[in-house]
């Protein structure tokens, strides 16, 4: 009988961290395929807001515009028809430098 209930135990145990290394190894994958490459591209999109300048051509919500003014929180963009919008600096999600938007408008005319 005490053989059967150290046996019992000793499965409870292995199962518990069978269940401990596949709860690992899914973490890890997640962090891999997931979480590092969000935050690359989260660094990269910082330091291009952080190097924001006049005239530089940004995608905020969908909407196009270039740069006209630089706030601390917010970003005041030019657009096609000649209008001003603000927008917060943290709706940006691209910014295309001033010489590589003249480039590609080069491109499509």
């Amino acid at each position: 009988m005490l053989n059967i209930i150290l046996a019992q135990e000793a499965v409870k145990t292995q199962d518990m961290t069978q269940t401990l290394i596949m709860l690992a190894v899914i973490m890890g994958a997640f962090y891999l395929i997931l979480w590092r490459p969000e935050q690359k591209k989260r660094k990269e999109l910082d330091k291009k807001k952080a190097s924001m300048q006049k005239g530089d051509k940004v995608i905020a919500m969908g909407i196009v515009g270039h740069v006209h003014k630089i706030l601390d929180t917010t970003v005041v963009l030019n657009m096609v028809d000649g209008s001003k919008i603000e927008v917060l600096k943290g709706a940006i999600t691209e910014i295309i430098p001033l010489s590589q938007a003249s480039v590609e408008t080069e491109k499509k005319d």
